[in-house]
């Protein structure tokens, strides 16, 4: 009695990043290693439109993977089916894999962040510019990082105060306002079998008051 919501079924962790030819290839792939090394079964992705930009983001992933101390661990996620640096078509073409792919983090780090970001809706949480990495949000930018994975920002949001909370709806209809919406209610309730509903509605308009 009284429990709360407090956490939902959430990982591998997830990190997708939208580069284009503005981007530091560097800090790609940095990002990339930072969500790697949680788990090999996480799903690090970059998309860009630019073929340097492919080839410079994966020469700095492994650069950069020597010597840390979960390197197994970093690789195993980058040798997983999840996993890869993509080169799309056009930054367009980029944002429809993000709208798709629904990651939990999002990284944009491209000219006009926010105007890719207006044509995405399903991320778990964003981080725009090239000084916005994903650890940044696990740790002290202030937004929560227990968040939707495996396609689940299609559906609903991070954790946040929301889900500590709960509300309840109230309705009041006067004579006039459920004669106006009797006949709906009547035809659905018959259509499902269930008849009492139906009366619950016919019973108060017996006496022939009050609905036309």
């Amino acid at each position: 009695r009284g429990d709360v919501d407090i956490d939902f079924l959430a990982g591998p962790s997830e990190v997708l990043v939208l580069a284009d030819d503005t981007c530091d290839p560097e800090y790609v792939a940095a990002d990339l290693l930072a969500q790697a090394e949680h788990d090999e079964n996480a799903s690090v992705v970059a998309v860009t439109d630019d073929a340097d930009v492919a080839e410079a983001v994966a020469a700095a992933v492994e650069r950069r993977v020597e010597g840390r101390e979960r390197a197994e661990t970093i690789r195993g996620a980058f040798e997983n089916d999840a996993s890869g640096v993509l080169l799309a078509r056009s930054m367009p073409e980029a944002v429809l894999f993000a709208e798709e792919y629904a990651a939990e983090h999002l990284s944009i780090q491209a000219e006009d962040d926010e105007a890719l970001l207006d044509r995405i809706s399903n991320a778990g949480s964003v981080f725009l510019g090239p000084y916005t990495p994903v650890a940044a949000g696990d740790y002290a930018s202030g937004t929560n990082h227990v968040l939707p994975t495996s396609g689940g920002a299609k559906r609903y949001g991070g954790l946040s105060v929301e889900t500590f909370l709960r509300s309840s709806t109230v309705q009041r209809l006067d004579e006039g306002a459920l004669s106006d919406l009797s006949s709906t209610v009547e035809t659905l309730a018959d259509a499902e079998g269930l008849e009492a509903h139906a009366e619950s509605v016919r019973a108060r308009f017996e006496g022939g008051d009050g609905r036309e």
